[in-house]
């Protein structure tokens, strides 16, 4: 069971990722930094996107912001698209599909725009 009530903890893990993330991204400070923030934004959405009552629109933002700042994360984009699968938002998983370069996902997406 996830804490939610736990938010804060998510800054401070925004604070502290660059350094312990500098082996990963081979010592690219500037790199690990924004995809340490862009991972901040997109737990946030996740949270969120989760509670028990979803605030969606702040889910978005937050998920917005981390494709802002890392165009390609992974996460972000594909749990945007399970924001927009639950809230019916076709019009946003279309565009999401069409500037999806991960297959699996876009398959996932294509299925829910499917008509039955």
């Amino acid at each position: 069971m996830y804490d939610f009530n736990s938010i804060e903890q998510i800054w401070c893990f925004e604070e502290h990722c660059p350094d312990s993330a500098m082996s990963y991204y081979k010592n690219d400070a500037v790199k690990a930094n924004k995809m340490c923030k862009a991972d901040a934004q997109n737990l946030l959405g996740f949270v969120y996107r989760k509670k028990k009552s979803p605030n969606y629109i702040r889910s978005e933002k937050y998920y917005l912001k981390a494709l802002q700042l890392v165009p390609d994360h992974c996460g972000a984009r594909s749990y945007l698209g399970e924001l927009y699968v639950q809230t019916n938002n076709k019009t946003f998983a279309k565009r999401l599909v069409n500037n999806n370069k991960y297959e699996k996902f876009s398959k996932f997406i294509i299925k829910f725009l499917k008509p039955i």
